[in-house]
């Protein structure tokens, strides 16, 4: 009896944390600091991202960068651990995107540690070049 309830416990826990309950999570403003800046970065329920550092914002559904307008999207990969976070850039009247490829882990609720690739590639693994903790603001 006690091994049904273990398998049942088990099978729960891994079917309840999918990647709706990270979206979740994800979704809201994260207070992060960079080499003595504070940055910050902001999940919207619409699926828009974006970053806020030095009182500029980049990304969100508009944005102007260098006189082109554009958009900036987070999709997420729950299959991996830890998950990884698409932020796709795209510039109006273009075809053009650019894809950021990232990963994230929740230390708790309200702390997430988040690495950004560079070179078009995923970070492996978290460490101090690439990896900043944001706590959640709200």
């Amino acid at each position: 009896m006690k091994k049904i309830i273990f398998l049942l416990l088990i099978s729960f826990s891994l079917t309840s944390f999918n990647t709706n309950d990270i979206k979740t999570q994800l979704i809201g403003e994260w207070i992060g600091e960079d080499k003595g800046e504070i940055g910050k970065m902001v999940f919207q329920k619409n699926g828009f991202a974006y970053f806020e550092f030095q009182n500029k914002i980049f990304g969100g559904e508009s944005f102007e960068m260098n006189g082109k307008k554009g958009s900036m999207k987070y999709v997420i990969d729950d299959r991996k651990n830890p998950f990884n976070v698409d932020l796709i850039i795209s510039v109006e009247g273009t075809q053009m995107k650019q894809t950021q490829y990232c990963i994230g882990r929740f230390i708790n609720k309200s702390k997430l540690q988040f690495a950004m690739g560079f070179e078009g590639e995923r970070p492996k693994d978290f460490d101090n070049e690439n990896s900043i903790i944001f706590n959640k603001n709200n």
